[in-house]
């Protein structure tokens, strides 16, 4: 399934990957929207209506202590599996249930409840009522337009046919031109870093000139899953991922030449930023200020995507903060100046993230000097005979600091 997500990316996020899903062995009812889930697919069953977003870990096998457990998934009628969120093998979801970004599902999950943190914890959550012909159920009008849309991103596979050609018939003009021997061969290795340097420049160039085509510039507000909106957005982000990113982006992140290209997007990224990651999904909606970090495998998520609604928010890191590996900041979050978020950690959304300090967990609480751990702290147990060390125990961390005026509830709107 991983593999897929490079060699097929075009058809995920799309209304042909729920079919797609069904020829590999999966159950998948009506209406449901897979983004770029990874799963085992002949063990999960995915009810009307369900929601898998983006990089969702369903029904994945569970390894340790020498044994590997499989089991099958169920997720219920209307139930959202949000952005890397888990639901591991024999865990089933109700409908109408949710669980949030980078969150897992809990062993039993009653009909209508919300779960967030890697130790799922009930949330409270904020139900919005939109137009179901928008969301749920639309019109065979609306689904027609939305495939249409959808069948141009074969697009990006064809131009990058057509870059490959272009290489091909560049090297082999410069290989005729100089005699066809072992001159020509010499020729074609000296020109043929020029070559393909010029050929990545513009494979990162045609996904800046379809943003600005298709979307122009982004801006906060909300949009139902079925409008033109959504759709030129997930095939512009076609066009970034199938042609920029495996030809120079993957290999410049932290470079002055990644940020430049993300300037060329839309985001403002100011002098000595350090940014290792590509998932900037709303470019024009991210901040990174002078002297920013952001480590590799992070998220800057300017959008969520829950009851079918797409809801923009900025993000904003402030001068000399730091975004630790793995972790997710949500829509409408700032991190204040020379703050540092540790790894694998969570900003809620519209949180504000104090200056000057150190914050990490999922989701994030302050952390005091000498803190190592995030979900549970280790403290010296007494001392135990024939031992030289005490035994390390486990103790609940301390209550949460509150960081902002956000609430679980506005997390998952």
């Amino acid at each position: 399934m991983q593999r897929t997500l490079i060699s097929t990316y075009p058809i995920y996020a799309s209304c042909v990957t729920p079919l797609f899903l069904r020829l590999l062995g999966a159950r998948v009812g009506q209406s449901v929207e897979i983004s770029t889930a990874e799963t085992i697919p002949h063990l999960t069953s995915l009810k009307d209506g369900a929601f898998l977003a983006d990089h969702s870990l369903v029904a994945s096998h569970r390894s340790g202590f020498g044994w590997v457990h499989l089991g099958t998934s169920v997720i219920g009628e209307r139930t959202f599996v949000g952005n890397s969120a888990i639901v591991g093998p024999d865990r089933d979801l109700p409908e109408d249930a949710l669980v949030a970004v980078l969150s897992s599902a809990p062993h039993k999950a009653p009909v209508g409840s919300s779960w967030l943190g890697r130790r799922a914890q009930p949330i409270a959550r904020a139900h919005t009522e939109a137009d179901e012909s928008a969301t749920f159920r639309p019109p065979r009008r609306l689904q027609a337009a939305r495939g249409f849309v959808e069948a141009f991103r074969m697009v990006p596979a064809m131009v990058s046919a057509w870059i490959d050609l272009m290489i091909v018939y560049a090297l082999t003009s410069i290989y005729m031109a100089h005699g066809m021997g072992m001159q020509g061969l010499l020729y074609t290795a000296l020109w043929s870093g020029a070559v393909l340097l010029a050929a990545s420049t513009l494979a990162c160039l045609v996904p800046v000139i379809v943003k600005w085509a298709l979307m122009g510039r982004f801006r906060t507000g909300e949009r139902p899953l079925f409008s033109s909106f959504v759709w030129r957005n997930e095939l512009a982000d076609v066009f970034s991922e199938s042609l920029a990113v495996p030809s120079l982006i993957r290999l410049s992140v932290g470079s002055p030449l990644f940020n430049a290209w993300t300037r060329l997007m839309g985001a403002r990224v100011e002098r000595g930023v350090w940014c290792e990651t590509w998932w900037l999904p709303e470019f024009d909606l991210v901040t990174l200020e002078e002297g920013v970090s952001v480590n590799r495998g992070t998220v800057l998520q300017t959008h969520l995507f829950h009851d079918r609604i797409m809801r923009l928010e900025p993000v904003t890191m402030r001068r000399g903060s730091t975004l630790g590996p793995n972790s997710f900041v949500l829509p409408g979050a700032t991190i204040e100046e020379n703050s540092t978020v540790g790894p694998g950690s969570l900003v809620m959304r519209q949180e504000t993230v104090p200056a000057n300090g150190n914050w990490g967990g999922n989701p994030i609480r302050h952390l005091e000097p000498g803190d190592h751990v995030i979900n549970a702290q280790v403290i010296p147990g007494p001392p135990v005979a024939k031992h030289d060390h005490p035994i390390l125990s486990v103790a609940p961390t301390k209550t949460s600091q509150t960081v902002s005026s956000a609430t679980p509830e506005e997390a998952t709107r």
